[in-house]
């Protein structure tokens, strides 16, 4: 499963944009547990209507693009290189053929170029780090996760089956 989850990096971005509009959604949770369930379920508002998506939801709008010729389905393991635990040579290899996928030609010494520029920008990188989000979930997040979204990680090839 990727460190990627909703929640793990989200809630303190939300947290740190003081007109963002789940802003104070967040707020209101009690601990970041709370947070990360809101992150997996949604959050609604008072009447029933949906105000967030939960982690369901936004797998099954993306999951349809995951066949398409013109997608090219990068994962953060892929992508993060060493800095996160993940591998120098992967990091790379994929910068290459994400240009290749955009009609550039990268070579391998700009590859490398990108990559040491690569790690920690962007509004919501927290820390970058393969498996970060068993350090956050417990037996309870992990079951509401596998029930709203566990088949998913099966068809994304993050996991073998339920049982993780």
């Amino acid at each position: 499963m990727s460190s990627g989850i909703p929640g793990i990096s989200w809630s303190p971005n939300v947290l740190r944009r003081p007109h963002h509009f789940l802003r104070r959604d967040y707020k209101r949770q009690a601990t970041i547990k709370e947070m990360l369930l809101a992150s997996i379920r949604g959050i609604q508002r008072r009447y029933g209507s949906r105000k967030s998506w939960g982690i369901q939801e936004k797998l099954a709008l993306t999951s349809a693009w995951l066949n398409q010729n013109s997608v090219m389905v990068v994962r953060f393991e892929d992508l993060i290189g060493p800095q996160g635990g993940g591998d120098q040579a992967r990091h790379k290899e994929t910068i290459i053929r994400m240009g290749q996928h955009m009609g550039f030609s990268i070579s391998p010494e700009e590859a490398s170029q990108i990559a040491s520029r690569f790690f920690g920008k962007g509004a919501t990188f927290r820390k970058g780090k393969i498996g970060e989000w068993r350090n956050h979930f417990d037996e309870e997040t992990k079951e509401v996760f596998k029930q709203l979204a566990g088949t998913h990680l099966i068809d994304l090839e993050y996991e073998r089956d339920l049982n993780w």
